[in-house]
């Protein structure tokens, strides 16, 4: 479900899905490629582990989630923010 959301959020903004970098030009940032000089914000996942969203486990004080308990198929093994790693788990 969250894929097919993010899949019209893309459409909606005319970008089409794959073209995230055409999303930051629309809304005004500088983002969207991985190249020398810019911001290094990537989040890495490991597509083949399935994990069970739990708020209590969130990094965030904010424990609203729609998604809690959900079991996904991909899990959220680094995040960069900056070229420097924020989150390893």
């Amino acid at each position: 479900m969250y894929l097919n959301d993010c899949e019209w959020i893309l459409r909606e903004l005319g970008a089409g899905l794959g073209k995230e970098s055409d999303v930051s030009k629309i809304i005004g940032i500088d983002k969207g490629t991985l190249s020398k000089g810019k911001q290094a914000d990537i989040t890495i996942i490991n597509p083949d582990i399935e994990c069970e969203i739990d708020v209590n486990t969130f990094v965030s004080k904010s424990r609203n989630c729609p998604y809690h308990g959900w079991k996904v198929k991909a899990k959220v093994e680094k995040t960069i923010v900056q070229g420097e790693i924020r989150f390893e788990g």
